[in-house]
């Protein structure tokens, strides 16, 4: 595979992860507009509180939304592309729903641990996680991969501990 179609792979999970916020956005700004007016109707000040804080969640959701509307603005194509070296530990956990005991999906998240302390995510579909490990792996030589509770101690002692002995600037 080449290195555009895991590229492709990440870029996808970012527009699904944001699609996803505006969803969300979306319905939080209805429930909250509802919530609002059912108040001035039934004057309940509680419905009235859970309504304008919808509202301003909604709000928020959509301008980080729109902060980030484009693929190539996203924080994490940001690092990947001009600040490689900030992305210190990837990792990735697969969970797998099975509601009622049947094996229904399959999905993986990816962890982007920075060496500032924060971390990315986004999530993957199994089958594409080996693929994009391998080209991360080629393009962050310094990053350390895979999860042990080691490394998740090392992180939070110092973020920058996780930089792999073997690589030089």
């Amino acid at each position: 595979m080449s290195e555009n179609y895991e590229i492709r792979c990440i870029e996808q999970a970012l527009v699904n992860d944001r699609n996803t916020k505006l969803a969300v956005a979306l319905t939080c700004l209805l429930f909250g507009i509802w919530a609002t007016l059912y108040n001035f109707k039934h004057n309940s000040w509680f419905l009235g509180i859970v309504g304008l804080t919808s509202i301003v969640t909604s709000i928020r959701l959509f301008i980080n939304v729109f902060k980030n509307r484009k693929v190539n603005q996203m924080p994490l194509i940001l690092l990947l592309n001009n600040q490689p070296t900030a992305i210190v530990w990837v990792y990735s956990i697969v969970t797998v729903r099975l509601p009622f005991g049947v094996q229904w999906v399959r999905k993986g998240t990816m962890y982007f641990k920075l060496d500032n302390g924060d971390d990315i995510t986004i999530r993957l579909l199994e089958s594409d996680i080996p693929n994009v490990a391998k080209y991360l792996n080629k393009r962050l030589p310094h990053a350390t991969f895979g999860y042990t509770d080691e490394r998740e101690q090392w992180y939070m002692a110092n973020p920058l501990m996780l930089i792999r002995d073997d690589y030089e600037q």
